[in-house]
């Protein structure tokens, strides 16, 4: 058996956590209350696509290593090489 979900607060989310949001939603929002939340920075002016590409093991692992010794991500990796390689 899986445990319930929590919320960021630490609340189990059970009914009595969904009904006291669902009152809250009704009473209506407060804008003070919002707050500009951190995401995946924009790669460009649209938002970017996503892309599964399958990969043999040993690729995978060259891929990780790769990004390792740049201190970089994966895909950003990837990025890279297909933009060089589109280019040519």
């Amino acid at each position: 058996m899986t445990e319930p979900r929590k919320a960021k607060t630490g609340e189990t989310m059970d009914e009595n956590f969904w009904g006291r949001a669902e009152e809250k939603a009704d009473a209506g929002l407060d804008p003070s209350r919002l707050r500009r939340r951190v995401g995946r920075p924009t790669l460009g002016d649209e938002p970017a696509g996503l892309t599964a590409v399958r990969l043999p093991p040993e690729v995978r692992r060259a891929l990780d290593d790769r990004a390792a010794e740049e201190h970089t991500s994966s895909s950003e990796v990837i990025r890279r090489a297909l933009e060089q390689y589109l280019a040519s």
